[in-house]
């Protein structure tokens, strides 16, 4: 029962913070230009804090999916197949290690933090001190205002925007749940199922996914044209991006935990 109670919690949960930053960007776009005629930053502020309030209640939604997974029994389902391989020993920290590796690799990828050591900040930003501000813009339907975080003498900024502060969570925790089932289906069964191609498939897309250009700046930043080129052609299909790697990875995802739960047992069976 309080298993069950858990899985609908976490799933109220998520589902209302995902609806939450939706309805903050719509919100956004409605009011955009009373906000741009009154000429004041706090709205920007406020739309962050809501943005931010979102996504803590989102990773609180996501640990009671994982607390849900973990404690749904035996390996006698994929779900409990994944539920074991999150909460056992090696593949506990595997799970673990490699969604806060991925968060940190996509955080880079899609630009929301920036390392420049050579590039003078004072001139590129005019700035000289660690400061906050907000890019108000107004525009069609998800343009929305951008939180920056400058450190100049670091030369590290943060660049945040409501799409890459909540796919975040969802890629990050998606990747670990891949790895570790991945990494349980190996030492369980020493086969790879299919389900790693439509994973590494889902892995590469979803770096692309927060900011296309941004990502093909970060992988192809030293070819020049070709990375200009690269960021031209992607950036319309953010959307399609996101809407390909969500179900790679779930479809991944369950297929490695069905397909390594019947070998294993069909291999238990016959032995």
């Amino acid at each position: 029962m309080k298993v069950n109670l858990m899985l609908a919690s976490g799933s109220i949960v998520i589902t209302g913070s995902v609806f939450t930053v939706i309805l903050s960007c719509l919100s956004w776009y409605a009011r955009q230009y009373y906000i741009a005629l009154a000429d004041k930053i706090q709205p920007v502020y406020s739309f962050y804090a809501t943005i931010l309030f979102s996504i803590a209640m989102l990773l609180l939604g996501f640990y009671m999916f994982y607390l849900w997974l973990s404690h749904h029994g035996p390996q006698d389902s994929a779900v409990g197949f994944i539920g074991q391989a999150i909460s056992s020993g090696l593949t506990k920290k595997v799970f673990l290690a490699s969604s806060i590796l991925y968060a940190l690799f996509y955080l880079f990828a899609s630009g929301t933090i920036v390392f420049q050591p050579t590039t003078d900040f004072v001139k590129a930003f005019g700035t000289n001190s660690i400061g906050i501000f907000a890019e108000e813009c107004c525009g069609s339907l998800g343009v929305v205002p951008k939180l920056i975080v400058e450190f100049p003498e670091l030369h590290l900024a943060f660049f945040f925007t409501p799409i890459n502060l909540l796919l975040l969570p969802i890629f990050s925790f998606l990747f670990g749940l891949n790895t570790s089932t991945s990494a349980s289906a190996w030492l369980n069964t020493r086969v790879f199922s299919g389900g790693l191609i439509p994973f590494l498939g889902g892995s590469f897309l979803s770096l692309f996914s927060s900011c296309p250009s941004c990502a093909a700046a970060f992988f192809l930043g030293s070819l020049g044209g070709l990375n200009s080129a690269l960021s031209i052609v992607l950036a319309p299909y953010q959307l399609l991006l996101i809407y390909l790697s969500l179900p790679l990875l779930i479809i991944s995802l369950i297929f490695t935990a069905h397909i390594s739960r019947k070998f294993l047992y069909s291999k238990c069976y016959l032995s």
